[in-house]
């Protein structure tokens, strides 16, 4: 199951640096192309508890 929401990452504070390391830790690569999980500094950002990756 995935659940996503659509937000402005500038306005989150989430810069594009943030981004660009989320996308390039193969640690956050989902099993779905495409897909990357939230780093612990996005996931502070914008206020989510972490999900767990082995579920």
């Amino acid at each position: 199951m995935l659940f996503y929401e659509i937000v402005n990452h500038l306005k989150m504070g989430i810069s594009d640096n943030d981004i660009r390391e989320a996308i390039t830790r193969p640690s956050n690569a989902a099993s779905l192309p495409g897909y990357y999980y939230l780093t612990p500094e996005i996931e502070r950002k914008i206020g989510t508890s972490p999900i767990s990756k082995n579920r």
